[in-house]
């Protein structure tokens, strides 16, 4: 997945990362998802396996890109804090704006949201 994150903040312990996902990678997974699960649907009308991919957007699209979000945000989390080879001192708080979120869900826009986060104090321990 082509993610890319660009910090934000990073005053004392406290780090903001930027982490965008294009929606041109949101879109070709949410295809290979309905290619995935076609062949297993039975739905009314049509035979069984035998339902267009277009059909299946249409009924099933925002749900299904709502697990891809869901997904991508979990991979930008993780590449985030990887890449950066930190420790957070707790979970990070993921901002996600409501405009972005339901261009993305209708395929339009770019998944960016801002991941922030206290790391954890470095430190040697002392022989007393």
């Amino acid at each position: 997945m082509s993610i890319q994150i660009v910090e934000k903040s990073g005053e004392g312990l406290s780090r903001v990362y930027g982490v965008t996902v294009p929606v041109g990678e949101l879109n070709e997974r949410l295809t290979a998802k309905i290619e995935e699960i076609r062949p297993k649907m039975n739905l009314k009308g049509f035979r069984p396996g035998k339902v267009p991919a277009a059909h299946v957007r249409k009924l099933y699209g925002k749900g299904l890109m709502q697990e891809i979000v869901q997904e991508a945000v979990t991979e930008g989390q993780s590449k985030a804090l990887a890449d950066a080879k930190r420790r957070p001192a707790a979970e990070p708080d993921i901002n996600l704006d409501q405009a972005v979120f339901n261009e993305v869900l209708e395929g339009r826009g770019d998944l960016a949201f801002d991941l922030s986060f206290e790391l954890m104090p470095e430190f040697e321990p002392m022989d007393f």
